[in-house]
């Protein structure tokens, strides 16, 4: 974390802030969950975690040269789910919701001929959780890599995957005692449209 933050400062200081150009994106994810609870036991009581959020995400952030420095704002309600050898869904979207706050640093690995850029991401992550009636903060951190795909001036197309890792938004006191907490781990590929560089 440490030296994530290093890295941020070091790559404001080298820079001209004339150098520095602003953008955002608009991204729609899907989300796949691991982790959170795990069942221990042999009666196949199931694992309890969040299912396959649909996420919206809203990305500013500013350029200096081959480094962004983006804060990624994300909001989803996805349902819980209990998962073993078969799958419960339980739809009451009202009760679970996630607002994530991502501070991240980018790098411009290349870019093609045609404009295509190719990029890698990492930063720490502040996830406020609703969970099963209670509201939960958990920390953890995200890598991702993203590719965009110029469609007119200062327009971009942006294909991105990322991979999270935090604390579980869930207590031991919210499981059956078969069912062992867990870090919370989470997938997601998303399509967006940005502007700016």
């Amino acid at each position: 974390m440490r030296s994530l933050a290093l890295v941020m400062a070091g790559t404001l200081l080298l820079q001209p802030p004339a150098a520095a150009q602003f953008g955002v994106s608009a991204e729609l994810g899907l989300g796949f969950m691991g982790g959170t609870s795990q069942d221990t036991s042999n009666a196949d009581v199931g694992s309890l975690r969040p299912y396959r959020p649909t996420q919206l995400t809203l990305r500013p952030g500013w350029r200096f040269g081959r480094f962004t420095v983006d804060l990624g704002l994300t909001y989803a309600t996805p349902p819980i789910a209990v998962e073993g050898s078969y799958t419960f869904v339980f739809n009451d979207t009202g009760r679970t919701m996630l607002i994530e706050a991502a501070p991240e640093v980018g790098y411009r690995l290349f870019v093609t001929g045609t404009g295509v850029s190719f990029n890698l991401h990492a930063g720490p992550v502040v996830d406020l959780w609703t969970i099963l009636g209670e509201n939960r903060t958990v920390a953890g951190g995200q890598v991702a890599a993203s590719v965009q795909v110029p469609l007119a001036s200062r327009i971009q197309l942006v294909v991105r995957g990322s991979g999270v890792v935090t604390k579980s938004a869930l207590e031991k006191s919210d499981l059956p005692s078969q069912v062992a907490v867990q870090a919370m781990r989470r997938g997601t590929v998303a399509l967006g449209v940005r502007y700016g560089p």
